[in-house]
């Protein structure tokens, strides 16, 4: 199936009927999304204006300044946390993350859990329920203030349980595998599709001009090679390699959680034709260039950067 992006402008919105799936009372649930964001607007949505018994929701927005709200009301009042701003409102790909566990409501930027203010005039966890539509891009909600959304949304999920930080890391850069327990709404616009993946089967439907946008969030999937336990990989020798006094160039994306060789050529002995290179990340977080003729070297460090922190 081709991979699309569902591309949210001119005040548009997705719209997805009315499912007791999304009523999560007052237990755990998880909202995930990949966006792409030209300005702030409101991710996904489930609450009305009104409040009243039966009238509480949740919605989950982003903010001028990076930082994502997650607020939950029971009808009567709300509860909700902001995290500290992030450079999310840059046309880049990010995916965004929130999580209520036991009452407690933490946020997911690319991956990395990130501190959150709490505020509210009730206490957690509400009592979500009622019975409106789910919408994408949009809150039915008037007062709130970042409503539409601008943008592009992709791999769209809702469950009815906290997701783990490890599940979240896991599978946020590739398409779930199905059936998965917990998950009750699931968009990820394949094939210019705006039909639910999960077992809820609750397909949106476009307000406004909805466009469809390539690449999408995670694109033809693709995989990284994992290292661990003094594992590595070699292959044969090759005269490409043999660059002598003239110019080459390495690249690498690297996920490091401790500093360690990401590519080399150079073996222990020295001597005449025993030259090489080496391409190393350090504890501190430098990056050394190393190379060798056999009987001495020459080598650049870089300044510390924080790549040791398990993010790409």
């Amino acid at each position: 199936m081709a991979s699309f992006a569902a591309r949210l402008q001119g005040g548009a919105y997705l719209a997805a009927a009315a499912n007791g799936a999304y009523n999560f009372g007052t237990g755990d649930f998880t909202l995930e999304a990949w966006i792409r964001a030209s300005g702030p607007g409101t991710i996904l949505s489930r609450k009305a204006t009104g409040g009243g018994q039966g009238s509480g929701g949740w919605l989950l927005v982003l903010q001028p300044d990076g930082g994502v709200k997650l607020a939950t009301d029971n009808g009567f009042g709300f509860y909700q946390v902001i995290s500290q701003a992030r450079p999310v409102v840059d046309g880049q790909w990010h995916h965004v993350a929130a999580v209520r566990m036991g009452g407690a409501m933490s946020i997911y930027v690319d991956g990395a859990p990130v501190p959150v203010t709490p505020s509210g005039s009730v206490g957690t966890p509400a009592d979500v329920n009622n019975s409106l539509r789910l919408l994408a891009g949009a809150a039915d909600q008037a007062q709130e203030p970042y409503n539409r959304f601008t943008g592009d949304l992709d791999e769209l999920r809702v469950w009815n349980v906290a997701r783990s930080a490890a599940q979240i890391q896991q599978w946020m850069r590739q398409p779930l595998t199905l059936p998965q327990g917990g998950l009750v709404g699931y968009w990820t616009f394949a094939d210019r599709s705006l039909g639910d993946s999960s077992a809820t089967g609750n397909a949106f439907t476009a307000q406004g001009s909805v466009d469809f946008a390539q690449p999408s969030a995670l694109g033809t999937a693709t995989w990284a090679v994992q290292l661990a336990s003094s594992a590595y990989l070699a292959a044969g020798s090759s005269g490409a390699y043999n660059f002598g006094t003239g110019g080459f160039t390495f690249e690498a994306w690297v996920r490091a959680r401790g500093a360690g060789t990401i590519l080399s050529r150079k073996g222990s002995d020295g001597g005449s034709g025993n030259g090489g290179w080496l391409l190393v990340l350090q504890p501190t977080g430098t990056v050394k260039f190393a190379t060798d003729d056999g009987f001495g070297y020459y080598q650049v460090v870089s300044q510390p950067c924080p790549l040791l922190d398990g993010e790409w």
